[in-house]
This record gives structure tokens, C-alpha cells and sequence, in this order.
């Protein structure tokens, strides 16, 4: 027989399935900021830049709009049976140095805290960070969510501070914030810095490079 903990366990866990909802956490939005600021640099340092932005006839497939949030996006939402979806940004500022890749987050977790705030029953928001500086990243990040509410972050890629990994003992800071609100990181594929790519990603012909390089395992 199980016990009385247990039995309430179950119940508990009979009346949140009653009302289960469906979140989506695989949902971008750009920023055209970052996007013009980060292009120069990652044509210059990514090898199989042009093979990914122009891909062959046979692996093109029709993207979503990532620039339209707001009534468009909720109306999506409804059509898919969606309840609810945790925006982030596919495009990302730790391949920018200096002041721009803080000033460029803020704009962006601004932006994204806008549409969270106009549709709060329907988006939460992972906070887009300057990796390339920690401290900075991790002030960015308590901010967003202390005044945001938002429920962690997106890690597009490497951090790209180097050839380290993003358990590196300088990006603590960020490590720090998120444990303390018990909050998760998403690790998503992308670009990766030109070290990387040569040791893991390189070999098998350019287009199945770029691949595995991005969208594959990058």
C-alpha cells in the first residue's frame, strides 16, 4: 500500500495532468541589430559562413518570420495548441567585444521584455548575454530577471572567448545568478569559433561541414 505521502504525491500529480499545459521552448526571434553587427565578424572567423547563409536548393526549407512577435505570434500559438512559448534570440552578441555586445543585449532583452509584458499569459523570455564578459553578462542577467521575470538564458554556440568551454572557471558569474534563482541555461547550436570547427566539424565536404558546424551540432 503506498504511503499517505506518496498518495498525495499522486494526487497532486493527477490534478496538474487535468490542467497540463503545452510550453514551447524552441522559439526564436532575431534582432536586426545583432544580426547587422554581427555579420562582418563572423564571415571573417566562421569558415563555412557562405556555404550556411546560401545553402543548396535540396536543404533550403521555409523559415518562419522571426521577426514578428506580438498578435501574429499569439494567433500561431492558437493554431498549434500552444499555451504558452519562452522566446529567445537565434542570434546572439558574444561575437561582438567592447561596450557594444552589453549595449546590444540590453536593447534586445528591452525588446523582448515588451512582447513578454503585452502577452504575459502566452511568452516567458531567456535573456540573450555578452559571454565575452562575464561579470557584465551576469549583472545583464539578474537584471532580467528581477525586473523581467525571465526564466534564464539562451547559450547560442560557444561562449567564443577563446578555445575554453562554457564550464571555464570565468564564466562562474553567470553560473553563479543562475543557481541562485534555480534557473536553466539552453544550449543551442551555432556558430562556432574556427578552432573548433577545424578540430570537430571539418573533412566531410564543405555543405555537410557547415552543417555540423551550426544547425547540426555547433
Amino acid at each position: 500500500m503506498p504511503t499517505e505521502k506518496a498518495h498525495k504525491r499522486s494526487l497532486l500529480y493527477n490534478e496538474k495532468s487535468i490542467f497540463m499545459k503545452i510550453i514551447a521552448i524552441e522559439e526564436h526571434t532575431v534582432s536586426k541589430a545583432i544580426e547587422t553587427a554581427n555579420s562582418k565578424t563572423i564571415s571573417k572567423v566562421f569558415p563555412f559562413y557562405k556555404a550556411f547563409q546560401h545553402p543548396v536548393p535540396s536543404y533550403h526549407i521555409e523559415l518562419p518570420n522571426l521577426f514578428q512577435l506580438g498578435e501574429r505570434r499569439v494567433n500561431e500559438l492558437d493554431a498549434a495548441g500552444i499555451d504558452m512559448e519562452v522566446l529567445s534570440y537565434v542570434n546572439v552578441t558574444q561575437w561582438l567585444t567592447g561596450s557594444e555586445a552589453l549595449t546590444l543585449s540590453k536593447q534586445a532583452n528591452d525588446a523582448l521584455a515588451q512582447n513578454v509584458k503585452e502577452f504575459p499569459d502566452r511568452f516567458r523570455g531567456f535573456a540573450t548575454l555578452p559571454w565575452n564578459q562575464p561579470d557584465a553578462a551576469a549583472d545583464e542577467l539578474k537584471r532580467t530577471i528581477e525586473e523581467y521575470g525571465f526564466v534564464g538564458t539562451l547559450l547560442s554556440g560557444r561562449p567564443q572567448t577563446g578555445n575554453v568551454y562554457a564550464d571555464d572557471p570565468m564564466y562562474f558569474p553567470i553560473w553563479e545568478i543562475l543557481t541562485k534563482y534555480d534557473l536553466p541555461v539552453y544550449v543551442h547550436p551555432h556558430y562556432t569559433s574556427p578552432d573548433a570547427c577545424k578540430a570537430y566539424y571539418s573533412g566531410l565536404g564543405d555543405e555537410l561541414d557547415a552543417i555540423l558546424s551550426t544547425m547540426g551540432y555547433g
